[in-house]
């Protein structure tokens, strides 16, 4: 599994401008009203004004502000559905070694293993740095048990050969298996260093 994901989540919603369409609610001015009192057979406004429904503006405005709250509600449906099957996905991987995962120095003809088993078939990957060159192997039980009382490698699965830096990729059959870190350079000892998460996934 590669290394793991921060805690928590944020959400990134878009923001949605609304500008409200202002209204003017200027009374009419004293020449309107001195129109409307000096024409014929009318008589200058009395009493309180008549209460008016809500302005074209207002309701524009109304529909504005629940265009982005449904749309804000709907960003956040999916990025959470994303997040969800974002989360399903990470939980089928498996970290053998972290980033940063190191063996400092191994002597000539030392090694560094990982074991691990899987159920069913799965992805192996991962890249790894050296000081000096070294080989990678995937070794199932037998083969290794023999690296360790005979400090001879019988068999393998796998192997990267002998190098500098390299990339893990194997599908790994249904079995206990070891990952396993060999110095393979007779001149001198060799550091190495995981650089890409080694995980394990569905094949």
């Amino acid at each position: 599994m590669a290394p793991g994901l921060p805690s928590g989540r944020g959400v990134p919603f878009g923001i949605f401008a609304i500008t409200a369409v202002s209204v003017d609610a200027t009374p009419p001015g004293p020449s309107e009203l001195e129109k409307s009192s000096s024409a014929p057979g009318t008589s200058p406004p009395t009493g309180k004004p008549k209460s008016r429904g809500p302005s074209g503006s207002f309701r524009m405005y109304a529909a504005g502000l629940a265009v982005a709250i449904i749309l804000m509600i709907a960003a956040g449906l999916v990025l959470d559905e994303y997040y969800h099957h974002s989360s399903s996905s990470s939980s089928d991987e498996k970290v053998l070694a972290a980033v940063g995962w190191a063996a400092p120095s191994l002597g000539v003809y030392q090694f560094a293993d990982i074991p691990f088993a899987v159920s069913s078939p799965e992805n192996l990957t991962g890249s790894f740095i050296t000081s000096n060159t070294i080989t990678v192997y995937v070794m199932n039980d037998s083969d290794f048990n023999y690296l360790v009382n005979k400090n001879v490698i019988l068999g393998y699965a796998y192997t990267t050969g002998q190098v500098w830096n390299g990339n893990i990729t194997f599908t790994v059959p249904t079995g206990n298996w070891n990952l396993v870190f060999f110095d393979s350079n007779k001149y001198g000892s060799s550091g190495v260093s995981v650089i890409q998460a080694v995980v394990l996934t569905p094949a």
